[in-house]
């Protein structure tokens, strides 16, 4: 079973037509509905890093 997290619709159309259960998340959220210990692996196909403010 995959799951996918996506910030945008379009990313997460695609995923669903491809058998993911794919959820669209704010990328400032701080409840992730997801409880601890729930993915065995993680793939992250880009990121974004925010550096701290100086």
């Amino acid at each position: 079973l995959w799951y996918g997290i996506e910030i945008s619709e379009k990313g997460v159309e695609m995923a669903r037509k491809n058998g993911v259960k794919c959820y669209r998340l704010d990328v400032d959220m701080e409840d992730f509905p997801f409880e601890d210990n729930f993915f065995d692996a993680v793939f992250a196909g880009s990121l974004w890093v925010r550096p701290e403010r100086s």
